[in-house]
């Protein structure tokens, strides 16, 4: 989902010990790789010397020493549902974006059957230790509201991808022959890429 640009700038929020942005560097899909992680990781400092700028700070409260328009990239994994405002994130990270530049973002689905059948037949909306409603989870989201979500501050939708899409399993094959119909209800996790406007 990550587009391969060579000569990009890549920000990742929730970059753990860095991971995904020490891969794209080192398989030359990006030239310079930031991350912004809420907490210091045991063993982050070792694995953060291969990463160009690495940030221990609260995306949503603190002062972030980042320019406009720097990232052409910016990566949101299984991050937005954990924030307080993940609305006013978006704008944030919108404006550190290059124009043209795409943000890519993972976000759980709480239209899922599993969620649906526990609430609305069991009357059971009790978290999890992982999943949908995992504990830290403080916002939930469907479809629809992913996608509004992260066209605030402009932008369009280039590509939704979703977690059966390359699965072989029962819910990938039962959206398969339902054309679809059944997507949002099968689906756990919804992958987006949004391209900000280019200049002009």
């Amino acid at each position: 989902m990550i587009p391969a640009m060579p000569d990009a700038s890549v920000l990742e929020i929730g970059c753990g010990r860095g991971h995904t942005l020490i891969a794209l560097k080192q398989r030359g899909l990006a030239r310079e790789v930031t991350g912004i992680e809420l907490v210091a990781l045991p063993r982050a400092s070792r694995e953060s010397a291969h990463i160009d700028r690495y940030i221990v700070a609260n995306v949503e409260t603190d002062e972030l020493d980042l320019c406009a328009e720097t990232f052409d990239v910016i990566v949101c994994g299984d991050v937005l549902e954990h924030l307080n405002d993940p609305w006013a994130v978006v704008a944030r990270l919108k404006g550190w974006l290059k124009r043209g530049g795409v943000l890519v973002a993972s976000v759980p689905n709480v239209r899922e059957a599993r969620t649906l059948y526990n609430l609305l037949l069991r009357g059971d909306f009790a978290y999890r230790e992982s999943g949908v409603l995992d504990r830290t989870h403080l916002r939930f989201f469907c479809k629809r509201n992913i996608l509004s979500m992260l066209q605030i501050g402009g932008g369009t939708i280039e590509r939704i991808a979703t977690d059966i899409d390359t699965k072989t399993n029962w819910r990938a094959l039962l959206n398969r022959i339902t054309f679809g119909l059944l997507e949002e209800f099968l689906v756990t996790q919804y992958l987006v890429v949004v391209r900000k406007a280019p200049a002009g």
